[in-house]
């Protein structure tokens, strides 16, 4: 066959097949690179690592203000004990001494230091005795000051005279006067010498006379000056001002901060950039997994590997100085009640309206929030102040509220008992507020506006002297908050360190998911599951196995381990139950003996059957819930919204589950009517 230059396949074609498979791939790996960064685990660290950062510098900040007030406090207290001590005794016999050596000093005067020594001597040192005997030494002293200023000016006079005599003496000379005229003002020239240098001499012994009265004045009064100086140069350090620009940060801030210039040179913010942090990203996922705890995967058992920690990064996180007390609590309303403060005083006016807030109220305001920029977030309480020693007015409400939900959230209270067990969060009630804390109310109007206009509005009220009713959110949603109950769980000194038992073991669900939809997340109530649904993608993933426990049901896994119960009762170390719900069920059952007539599913044996079948009862939590999750719920009468929140919170109350029946049975009689509800709640 003979040779051509035909090829098997056109070069055009696969030019062009090659040429779109190559702008396929160019696409696919930039998608894969913008998929990979913006992975919600990401953004969660980006966010936490935010939150620590700024909450570390307030918190420094807090504690070096607070060092300031203490140390400022100390040495007040030692120039006001300098102001007592007694004058020494020596220093004002030498001072007496020398005041009597000079009779140009007037009798009253000396009568004058002399009482005052006695008062002081008499009656015991103090300030105001201390203040006569130094105010009767200021009078000796200004009188010989007076008397060297009329001698120091009695000089300058008589030295010009002399300067004038010498002058006439010198153009007699020039001019050839005869020698009588120069022997007269020879005379004349030597004599008016001889009265400038006795002049010199006395104003000499006045001005020595002056400066030894001053030393042994400023030998008496020594500690008490060093003592007000080092309170002046104490307060002009600080001048008391909140720190509004940021604060140099410690080594271990400056390990979690990450910025575009780090000690004049690039950061690691650079390294978070799209593509660039595909490769090595300070961003990393957290594994934590244990040999002993296995989970079973049907066909073997297998040990446990979670990354719950990706996202929930500060669960550990604990105040500085405590190893148990949470940083980061969950989301809550608190309302304080705020007195106008005092009126700043006409030295203490200040352009910088937050420094004038800080000044008047006790709290200093950030340029922005923690999670939304826009939150106007408190940076700084200044110890005793008025807002230190606020009164919490309210119980904390569990949940987020933004815009008109905030009102909505005042109003409409599920039960009158605060949801939060005391052992749980008591730290988010007690008084005064702190750093972090959202103000979202202001005497009941809700706040729009930024941070300085804000102090201007807080400051406008307080000039009315009326008191300020301020509600605040404090806490932080979710991943973001630290594990409840740090001497429990997780904490370093706990039962069960993160490190040993990891979070699968308790919570289940499936740990090695690094997105929520698929860690297998199961909300406590159908609100939770709508809330998921719209903001998380949610789904309930059939194929794991191992969902996870909602909230209300999480204390139910301790019988994995602590199967004789009474474990989890209060004790000596822990007097705060560590599974309150589950004892209160256990204690129920041993008092009225359901196990008696009832076991698991009502039958011992294939046919046999105890008692009813427990199963069978119709659950009136879960339908008062799925009531209020539908969108009739609104169109119910106060009365009975009302009595749906309340089975919800007792859902043992007999007489409120008749009455829900009776609602739903009444509204599926109404055949002309349109129902309420969706067919799938009767």
């Amino acid at each position: 066959m003979p040779a051509t230059e035909q090829t098997w396949r056109s070069q055009k074609k696969l030019h062009v097949i090659f040429g779109i498979s190559s702008v396929v791939l160019l696409l696919s790996t930039l998608w894969m690179f913008k998929a990979d960064h913006q992975r919600e685990w990401k953004e969660y660290q980006r966010t936490g690592r935010t939150i620590d950062v700024m909450m570390t510098e307030w918190r420094k900040l807090a504690f070096e203000q607070n060092d300031y007030l203490q140390r400022v406090t100390e040495l007040e207290k030692a120039a006001h004990v300098s102001a007592e001590v007694p004058i020494d005794g020596k220093l004002l016999v030498q001072f007496e001494t020398l005041a009597g050596s000079e009779p140009e000093i007037s009798q009253a005067a000396r009568e004058n230091f002399q009482q005052a020594v006695a008062s002081h001597q008499g009656a015991g040192a103090g300030r105001e005795s201390r203040e006569l005997v130094f105010s009767a030494m200021e009078t000796v002293i200004q009188e010989v000051r007076f008397r060297e200023d009329l001698l120091l000016n009695d000089r300058k006079f008589r030295s010009a005279d002399l300067d004038k005599a010498k002058a006439d003496y010198g153009l007699a000379i020039r001019d050839a006067k005869s020698q009588q005229v120069l022997a007269q003002l020879k005379a004349t020239a030597d004599s008016v010498e001889g009265e400038v240098t006795a002049l010199n001499l006395d104003y000499e012994g006045f001005s020595k006379l002056r400066i030894d009265l001053q030393d042994i004045r400023k030998q008496a009064s020594a500690s008490q000056q060093e003592a007000e100086k080092a309170v002046s140069d104490a307060r002009a350090s600080n001048h008391n001002e909140p720190i509004m620009a940021p604060i140099p940060r410690g080594i271990k801030i400056q390990e979690r901060h990450a910025g575009w210039v780090e000690n004049y040179w690039l950061g690691k913010r650079w390294l978070e950039l799209p593509i660039v942090d595909a490769f090595n990203t300070p961003l990393k996922i957290s594994n934590n997994w244990s040999d002993d705890l296995e989970q079973d995967y049907s066909h073997r058992r297998v040990r446990r590997f979670d990354r719950c920690a990706t996202c929930h990064q500060m669960m550990e996180k604990t105040l500085p100085g405590s190893a148990t007390n949470a940083a980061y609590m969950k989301e809550r309303l608190l309302q304080f009640q705020l007195q106008p403060g005092s009126p700043l005083a006409d030295g203490e006016r200040e352009e910088n309206v937050i420094a004038r807030l800080s000044m008047r109220l006790g709290f200093s305001l950030s340029g922005e929030g923690l999670i939304d920029r826009d939150d106007v977030t408190i940076s700084y309480v200044k110890p005793a102040s008025v807002a230190a020693t606020a009164v919490v007015k309210t119980d904390p409400v569990l949940k987020r509220f933004d815009g008109d939900e905030v009102m909505l959230s005042l109003l409409k209270v599920s039960s009158d008992a605060s949801p939060v067990r005391p052992d749980d969060l008591a730290r988010d009630s007690r008084p005064g507020l702190e750093a972090g804390d959202v103000i979202v109310l202001i005497n009941g109007d809700p706040v729009i506006e930024d941070s300085r206009q804000v102090a201007a509005r807080l400051l406008t009220l307080a000039r009315k002297e009326k008191p300020l009713e301020l509600t605040v959110r404090r806490g932080l949603p979710s991943p973001f908050t630290t594990h409840p109950r740090l001497d429990l769980f997780v904490g370093s000194l706990s039962p069960h360190t993160v490190a040993d038992f990891a979070c699968t073991i308790c919570h289940d669900g499936q740990g090695s998911a690094t997105a929520f939809k698929w860690a297998s997340h199961t909300p406590d109530d159908p609100q939770q599951r709508e809330r998921w649904l719209r903001e998380n993608s949610w789904f309930d993933n059939a194929h794991w196995i191992y969902p996870m426990y909602s909230k209300r049901f999480i204390e139910s896994s301790c019988l994995k381990c602590h199967h004789e119960v009474t474990e989890l009762a209060a004790s000596e170390r822990f007097p705060d139950p560590p599974a309150p719900t589950l004892m209160k069920g256990y204690d129920m059952i041993r008092k009225y003996g359901c196990y008696g007539c009832h076991e698991i599913n009502g039958f011992e044996g294939p046919d046999k059957r105890l008692g009813p079948d427990m199963r069978l009862e119709p659950n009136y939590f879960a339908v008062a819930q799925q009531l209020q999750a539908e969108t009739g719920f609104e169109k119910l009468g106060e009365s009975e919204q009302r009595l749906v929140r309340h089975l919800v919170d007792h859902p043992e109350d007999d007489s409120a589950r008749h009455q829900v029946l009776s609602l739903l049975e009444a509204d599926a009689a109404e055949e002309n009517a349109e129902p309420l509800f969706s067919n799938d709640v009767h």
